[in-house]
């Protein structure tokens, strides 16, 4: 067999069956992805309902311990500077915010 003949032989391979392999590949690296999607979501669904949210509605319960424990003080809000921000598009005024910075 010659080298031109090797050489068709390879076109032709290519575009016979590269497509299919392609396709095939396509549809493995789909299915790996669902896995490991399917995977992580079974570990954070677990993590969710054996720790965060037991210990969420334990906290939840306790609230007006922690409340007692850790008094927000009226003070605190007041001594807050307010900043306010204009915002102009063509000399027109568009928005107006108001930022409060300690």
């Amino acid at each position: 067999m010659s080298l031109k003949d090797q050489n068709t032989l390879r076109k032709d391979y290519r575009t016979l069956y590269g497509k299919l392999y392609k396709e095939e590949e396509k549809a493995e690296r789909t299915a790996v992805q669902e896995e490991v999607k399917t995977k992580k979501k079974a570990i954070r669904d677990e993590f969710l309902n054996k720790f965060y949210l037991p210990l969420r509605r334990k906290y939840e319960a306790d609230m007006d311990k922690y409340i007692k424990m850790w008094p927000l003080k009226d003070n605190d809000y007041s001594e807050k500077e307010e900043v306010v921000t204009h915002v102009y598009n063509y000399g027109d005024l568009v928005e107006t915010k108001k930022i409060n910075r300690q």
